[in-house]
């Protein structure tokens, strides 16, 4: 039988959640907490069905694996790279049930979706706070760049962008 893109949703929903596979599943990552189509072979492509060729079955599928030995890493950076997959996930899941609010016709179904996605940015709220805490440079970042009135593209990262950057300062010193 052909996979059927809401074949997904007709999972009991605890068993999603939970990361359950189907029985015969594949492990797989976009169609979410390891629920794959059961002829499909993570990394495989043409999975036939309505399932577009490039489809390799893994959600964020370049940042999944280490792109190192694995015993060169630190515990510190496996847990970060943990946390910045866990987030990938979870933004792609907040866009999946943002595009099914739009699409729904039925209002009780639309209520359900758009909680579901509040949910999950609640799930990469946290992990972005965990991310902060672990990360110095990104929680200077954070700081910098998020919870400003005003324009979120400062004065000096427009002329960096621009190719500016530099001459004015360097003009200003010369005054």
């Amino acid at each position: 039988m052909p996979w059927n893109r809401s074949a997904r949703n007709s999972l009991p929903a605890a068993g999603r959640m939970l990361g359950r596979r189907a029985a015969g599943a594949a492990a797989c990552g976009r169609h979410r907490l390891n629920v794959c189509p059961p002829d499909a072979a993570p990394d495989v492509p043409g999975l036939g069905g309505d399932v577009p060729a490039a489809h390799s079955c893994r959600m964020a599928g370049a940042s999944q694996g280490w792109h190192e030995r694995e015993e060169l890493l630190s515990a510190r950076t496996k847990n970060l790279h943990r946390a910045l997959v866990s987030l990938q996930e979870e933004l792609e899941a907040i866009d999946w049930y943002q595009q099914r609010v739009d699409a729904t016709e039925d209002p009780e179904l639309r209520e359900i979706l758009a909680h579901n996605r509040d949910e999950e940015k609640e799930h990469a709220s946290m992990i972005l706070e965990w991310i902060r805490r672990h990360d110095v440079a990104f929680a200077r970042m954070l700081k910098e760049h998020t919870g400003h009135a005003g324009p979120i593209v400062t004065e000096e990262e427009a002329a960096k962008a621009s190719g500016e950057a530099g001459g004015d300062a360097q003009r200003e010193k010369g005054k």
